[in-house]
């Protein structure tokens, strides 16, 4: 019988955290836990995202010797390491990049300026990290570089047309589901025997 792979297959390590007073994963200071279950009756299934870095990864105090020349190089790998774990269990994995222009910046912000609705999406330090537009997009890039893979693919999205985007992210994402062909459970005989039952007993109750 063959075994699941583990994370430490692929070279992946789990670190420790300090927890935080109600001893759940979710009261471990500097960590956003988010879980969503779909249970369709013959399967149950879901997927927890833990974040155990929402702030700046160097105000994290991470060891020393996490902090050299490697660091980024070793993060890429772990990213494609990880999601050859999930390609390799059966997980789906496709992923978006929404890209707008410069240009398409300078609007949106003005508008977030100018609407008093959306004042609230707008930071003064949006302006201070616009200056670095192009060191932006250089690691963009080598993100995407790095850990575009044939089985976890990047779609990079032209955005500046919220339309064209959400249209070409709906393609692309019911392209997917039609090569993977979900379908509804099947319902066996037995299980329609104790349908009927059911049924029988709920219009009893309710002459009764």
């Amino acid at each position: 019988m063959a075994t699941q792979a583990k994370l430490s297959d692929y070279g992946i390590s789990v670190g420790t955290l300090p927890s935080g007073p109600l001893g759940k994963i979710s009261d471990v200071p500097g960590v956003t836990v988010g879980h969503c279950t779909v249970d369709t009756q013959t399967q149950k299934t879901g997927v927890t995202v833990v974040m155990p870095c929402a702030d700046d990864m160097f105000a994290q105090k991470l060891p020393a010797r996490c902090l050299d020349d490697g660091l980024w190089e070793r993060r890429y790998r772990q990213l494609r390491d990880y999601e050859r774990y999930l390609t390799e269990n059966g997980t789906t994995v496709i992923k978006f990049f929404l890209h707008i222009s410069k240009e398409e910046q300078r609007r949106r912000f003005l508008a977030r300026i100018e609407d008093k609705a959306k004042n609230w999406k707008f930071s003064a330090s949006d302006i201070a990290e616009r200056a670095h537009w192009d060191a932006y997009m250089r690691a963009y890039q080598q993100a995407i570089d790095a850990t575009a893979v044939p089985d976890a693919p990047w779609y990079v999205v032209p955005a500046d047309k919220k339309w064209f985007a959400r249209l070409l992210i709906s393609e692309i994402v019911a392209d997917t589901l039609e090569r993977l062909g979900p379908a509804y459970p099947q319902v066996d005989a037995d299980k329609k025997k104790a349908l009927a039952r059911c049924r029988q007993e709920l219009l009893e109750e309710e002459e009764s």
